[in-house]
């Protein structure tokens, strides 16, 4: 799929551990993914083409107006690609076209100091930007026209807009005298429910590189760290239990307890996760910070779990894919409404003849090509 070592080991922070709230019925006999970060499970042999329905790339125009930065997020709305850099959203169609843009870096009516986080509500189109410097939220319609602010409390790590404009904000952080975990807003900031709650006990854990993905119109999933090893499926009437992550590494209780942010001296003894999901396939990524990562990939239809193992220090993975091949390489991917988004930067293209044959006009100052992986 195009996965580089790097891209799943993740900064371990100071941060406290997420225990579960109210607990909803629907937990009950849940269904575990066994994964084998320290003993290798024996698995079937795989094939994408099984899951993956095609694969489309797309070269995003390059102009003055849509040159893009450094890319923190794509989406894929109703037909329309979101790329957002540090200080703008791009809206191209799918034929790479520009659509629209949002620029608005600034200190004014409309204005924001920081593009942290973005997402599309997918009922109406409406594009929320996050501001971490200003903790506002400003909405913009598809056309880029300013609409409104949102004050938002608390300091959220990401962010998802539900169908009926709902807030869902996501933070491991445990911070006295604001809000952490996961909870929920109306439309325009007003708190309606702390879903998830802190635990202060426990006080070192990791961070992934992903937090919410929106499995399809009206779920949105979150897997936890380490010692909340749940997939959660949100709506906005509220949330359960999806899937019990069962990974077979006990983390010290010396370490969970311990003010820490110092990762490096606790390889292979605390794990992070990354994941996607769409209605039929869930796929992670388990990493015990250091030597090994896990690929699991399991059938949700068929209840099949396949996995296979890449040590981080050599580069080798266990053959486990002798089927279908991905035919490009992601360096950076994102996920949701039942697809993988991936890009493939210029210097990528231009620097490697396999890539150069297949996009012979993109040249180093072009804008990336993004790929998209359309699931079945």
């Amino acid at each position: 799929m195009g996965i580089t070592t790097r891209q799943y080991i993740y900064a371990i922070c100071l941060l406290m551990f997420i225990s579960c709230g109210t607990q909803d019925k629907n937990e009950i006999n849940i269904k575990s993914i066994e994964v084998g970060l320290v003993n290798k499970i024996e698995t079937q042999v795989f094939n994408y083409s099984d899951y993956i329905d095609s694969v489309k790339y797309i070269s995003l125009e390059t102009t003055d107006k849509s040159l893009i930065g450094y890319i923190i997020d794509v989406k894929l709305v109703n037909d329309k690609l979101f790329v957002a850099d540090k200080q703008s959203v791009f809206v191209f169609d799918l034929d790479g076209h520009l659509y629209s843009k949002i620029a608005a870096y600034g200190r004014g009516p409309g204005e924001y100091l920081s593009v942290s986080g973005m997402d599309v509500n997918i009922s109406n189109n409406e594009i929320n930007v996050y501001d971490v410097t200003n903790r506002v939220m400003l909405v913009y319609s598809l056309d880029g026209s300013f609409l409104r602010k949102v004050a938002i409390e608390g300091l959220p790590r990401d962010f998802a807009v539900l169908s009926n404009g709902d807030y869902l904000f996501y933070t491991p952080d445990f911070m006295e005298g604001t809000y952490h975990g996961v909870w929920q807003t109306d439309k325009n900031g007003q708190f309606l429910k702390q879903h998830i709650k802190m635990d202060s006990k426990i006080r070192f854990i990791t961070l992934s590189s992903n937090y919410f993905v929106h499995v399809n119109d009206s779920v949105v999933g979150l897997v936890g760290p380490q010692g909340y090893d749940y997939v959660l499926h949100f709506t906005e009437n509220g949330y359960k239990k999806a899937y019990n992550i069962s990974v077979d590494m006990d983390i010290p209780k010396n370490i969970l307890e311990k003010d820490s942010d110092d990762w490096e001296r606790v390889p292979g003894q605390v794990y992070s996760k990354t994941y996607m999901e769409t209605d039929n396939y869930l796929y992670m990524v388990v990493s015990d910070i250091g030597y090994k990562q896990v690929f699991v990939h399991y059938d949700k239809v068929n209840d099949i779990n396949y996995q296979r193992t890449m040590l981080v220090n050599s580069d080798t993975m266990d053959p486990f894919i002798p089927g279908n091949k991905v035919p490009y390489y992601f360096a950076e991917q994102w996920a949701g409404y039942g697809v993988i988004i991936g890009t493939i930067s210029s210097t990528t293209i231009t620097s490697n003849p396999y890539y150069k044959e297949g996009f012979p006009h993109i040249d180093e100052n072009s804008n990336p090509v993004i790929g998209i992986y359309y699931f079945k």
